[in-house]
């Protein structure tokens, strides 16, 4: 299962040597090959994993995927 947290600090940006994408309405499939943080600077996103509940991030959250997750990203 993914980790979810919100308000993400600043020092935890830094400690975590996080970068920045960005990504247009869309929806796509995607499998993570490897452990993967994400924190959302904007937006709302909907995860939906092959087996389980779908999970709805948004704004300030910040992500942890697990090797091997896969889900459905609705942008």
């Amino acid at each position: 299962s993914i980790l979810v947290a919100s308000a993400c600090s600043e020092a935890t940006i830094k400690e975590l040597g996080i970068g920045d994408m960005t990504c247009d309405l869309s929806y796509f499939d995607w499998i993570f090959d490897d452990k993967e943080i994400y924190l959302l600077l904007e937006g709302d996103v909907t995860l939906t994993p092959d087996r389980g509940e779908s999970v709805k991030i948004g704004t300030g959250d910040l992500v942890v995927f697990p090797v091997g997750m896969y889900f459905r990203w609705d942008v």
